[in-house]
């Protein structure tokens, strides 16, 4: 689904190519760029890596995110962080009846939207902290499944700042890289299900072989390997991983013993 058709937004300053651009990624996702721009104040290379995970090298990265934002009508640094004290839909209000009268109609009702989205992370922060499930109110709302979406964007955001952006497991810190992944499978899992102390940020090949049982983590946070990793087929992956590294603790979230636990006694293969 096309952005500016979706959202019948109109720029004069996007170009055709800037529109293409924008039309790769879905609406969410788009939402997403433009939340983080106008309230957090992330700069175009930070919203291409962290938020649509596409390399944003130091010199020439960040175009995906600037075609997306200017296809919102945003994109300058005079508008980067524009919306970084708003608490409240009034203070939005006010804030575009006092100072954004000259934005356009467009966008001002993006500025709303992303407004929607921020309240949603502040609402799915709460949540984390409070260490309550998060409940999907109707599987079929495509509202709802926005909404989720934006939970779990929350919680990867919360997981991989915990462990400053680098793997757990590795020194990998290339956010494009990184997951945030579950000890205790999403699938099985219950209460614990969304909760930073479930989750470990992982590089997507860590991430792999963990979900995997391939590796696996000891109560001293040392990292076992199975015995198919150690056949001879395996030998240069195993010589990377090591078997004596250790688990990388995050700054506050610690995984529950009761997780690594689980997973060693029940996705690990040994």
């Amino acid at each position: 689904m096309a952005v500016n058709e979706s959202l019948n937004i109109k720029p004069r300053n996007a170009d055709s190519n800037q529109r293409r651009g924008a039309e790769r990624h879905s609406i969410e996702l788009c939402y997403e760029v433009l939340e983080h721009f106008l309230f957090d104040g992330w700069t175009h290379r930070e919203l291409q890596s962290k938020v649509l995970r596409i390399p944003a090298p130091k010199h020439g990265g960040g175009f995906e995110a600037m075609y997306i934002l200017h296809c919102f009508g945003f994109g300058g640094e005079n508008t980067r962080g524009l919306l970084k004290n708003i608490t409240s839909k009034q203070n939005l209000e006010d804030l575009i009846k006092l100072q954004l009268s000259n934005f356009s109609p467009e966008q001002q009702d993006a500025a709303r939207e992303a407004w929607v989205r921020h309240s949603w992370a502040l609402e799915a922060e709460k949540t984390l902290k409070d260490a309550k499930p998060f409940e999907l109110e109707n599987k079929d709302d495509l509202m709802s499944l926005a909404k989720r979406r934006r939970y779990q964007a929350k919680l990867r955001d919360i997981v991989l700042d915990d462990y400053g952006w680098k793997c757990a497991l590795c020194d990998i810190d290339y956010p494009a890289l990184l997951e945030a992944g579950h000890i205790k499978p999403y699938r099985i899992a219950e209460k614990e299900k969304n909760q930073p102390t479930n989750m470990l940020c992982l590089c997507v090949l860590h991430h792999r072989l963990f979900d995997l049982g391939l590796i696996s983590i000891e109560p001293d946070l040392s990292v076992i390997l199975s015995s198919e990793l150690k056949k001879s087929h395996c030998s240069p992956l195993s010589t990377w991983l090591g078997e004596k590294s250790k688990l990388r603790l995050p700054k506050c979230h610690h995984p529950l013993s009761e997780h690594l636990a689980f997973h060693r006694k029940t996705i690990f293969i040994g």
